[in-house]
């Protein structure tokens, strides 16, 4: 009796340990504040069965002590047993259908957390849990396939900027060999500087440079835009300052900037096509004369700087860019050549910079 007792005993406790132990229920309880629907079972499950234990061994201890087994006894055993049973079985059914199925779902939840590309929850049943898995494997699906598509989209936006960026760089060679760098140092030497440094690998800022007898004409011009649509511009403007230095020579830089203006409005077109576009140019224009020892300079919104190392002064150059509006006036300033000071051409790049006591310039 007491060796029966003690094996009911124990299958009682290993039906308990194989959904979870007393330590894990514990542990889950501290960490969460709640137990989770299979820790909340498995404490039902062993109440349960220590009550319906408790049953059995007073039943029993009732009929061993009773001197014959009368019908009430037996109907009362009978009950006991098929309530057991009835109660064994809800065990497994609960567990088959609900616990097994949760715990199913929490592992599989778990490796889809750690790669999301993989995997879906295995459903396929027709209960509630089922429905359950079958829905978020309809959603994991949907997210999914829009994960694909935006990595589709991120690799023909990478491939998109390779080709930009390709394009540019060598846009911006062309636009490098273009530049008179060659015709620059021929003419000063180590007696010149130059920055240019586009936003972009090209840029809307050039450089000139002519020769005609012993006179040297450079200049600075800045177009309207950034990156390519100031580079297209720059070649449009390139020709409209060769135009013009053939139609009237460099001896005066303003007539030079007023047949340079002409050319851009010829090339340009017709008014309308102007006036929907960004245009206009800034452009400064010194003629240097080595022999007279004398510069003449005339610019459209660009003005000249020099500084003999104590002191900067400037030039004041024409209000209107070239290609802008109404045709601007322009005037050639004569100054002598100082060989120790230093004479600069800048475009609004430079002079806009942040920095210094007015925080620009």
């Amino acid at each position: 009796f007491f060796s029966s007792r003690r094996r009911h005993t124990r299958s009682l406790c290993d039906w308990s340990s194989d959904v979870c132990s007393s330590d894990l229920i514990a542990a889950e309880a501290r960490a969460t504040g709640r137990l989770s629907i299979q820790s909340t079972f498995t404490v039902i499950t062993a109440i349960n069965a220590m009550v319906l234990g408790y049953l059995l061994l007073q039943s029993l201890l009732v009929l061993r002590q009773a001197a014959a087994m009368t019908a009430g006894l037996l109907l009362s055993l009978l009950l006991t047993a098929l309530l057991s049973v009835l109660a064994l079985l809800s065990f497994l059914i609960i567990r088959r259908r609900i616990v097994e199925p949760i715990r199913r779902l929490m592992h599989e939840s778990q490796q889809i957390q750690q790669d999301l590309g993989r995997g879906f929850l295995s459903g396929g049943g027709s209960d509630e849990i089922g429905t359950l898995a079958d829905g978020f494997n309809r959603v994991l699906r949907t997210m999914r396939q829009a994960m694909d598509g935006l990595d589709r989209s991120r690799r023909d936006l990478l491939d998109a900027q390779r080709q930009i960026e390709e394009s540019l760089r060598y846009a911006g060679l062309l636009q490098q060999a273009v530049l008179p760098h060659q015709e620059l140092n021929a003419c000063f030497g180590l007696d010149h500087y130059l920055v240019w440094l586009p936003q972009q690998r090209v840029g809307g800022d050039f450089f000139l440079i002519h020769r005609c007898d012993q006179m040297v004409l450079v200049g600075v011009a800045d177009c309207a835009g950034h990156g390519v649509a100031g580079a297209m511009m720059t070649m449009l403007a390139r020709a409209g300052v060769d135009h013009a230095i053939h139609a009237v020579g460099l001896a005066s830089p303003a007539a030079l900037l007023a047949a340079t203006d002409r050319e851009l409005r010829n090339l340009l077109g017709s008014a309308e096509a102007a006036r929907s576009l960004a245009t206009s140019m800034d452009m400064g224009l010194l003629l240097i004369d080595p022999q007279q020892r004398r510069l003449r300079f005339a610019g459209a919104r660009l003005g000249l700087h020099w500084s003999d190392g104590t002191a900067i002064q400037m030039l004041r150059c024409g209000r209107r860019s070239l290609g802008e509006g109404q045709p601007g006036s322009f005037i050639d300033h004569d100054i002598p050549l100082d060989p120790s000071a230093t004479y600069t051409l800048c475009t609004d790049g430079l002079i806009d910079q942040s920095g210094g006591a007015d925080g620009f310039g």
